[in-house]
């Protein structure tokens, strides 16, 4: 699974070992490394969330997932979940994306495996 942040996003992509991770576990995480500590992200399924929600407390990133959502994307060809969740009163949000990983049209073949090459030739 790959994170990417900017001001107003947080992408995660998972490639086919996260889905299964996710449809099987019903969670998945990773972790990096950084000097004077790491961060953790990951994506949960929960029964009792209605909406896609996400939330930071101290190195964890967690995005929560409905259940039903969780189910349906991961047994189906849809490339992504996607929802704005609000952060603070103020009326700002950050867009939450939630997809599943293609390959790159560049770097070693050898790190193509295991995303998404039928959904990409769509």
């Amino acid at each position: 699974m790959k994170l990417r942040l900017d001001e107003r996003s947080a992408r995660l992509r998972l490639n086919k070992s996260d889905i299964e991770a996710l449809k099987n576990q019903g969670f998945v995480k990773n972790t990096v490394s950084l000097p004077g500590g790491y961060l953790e992200y990951s994506i949960e399924s929960r029964t009792d969330v209605e909406k896609v929600e996400c939330m930071l407390t101290g190195p964890a990133f967690l995005v929560l997932l409905p259940a039903v959502l969780s189910e349906q994307w991961v047994q189906s060809d849809e490339v992504g979940v996607y929802a704005a969740v609000p952060v603070g009163n103020d009326g700002k949000v950050v867009e939450i994306v939630l997809e599943k990983d293609f390959p790159c049209r560049h770097g070693d073949p050898g790190e193509q495996s295991g995303r998404f090459n039928d959904l990409a030739n769509q």
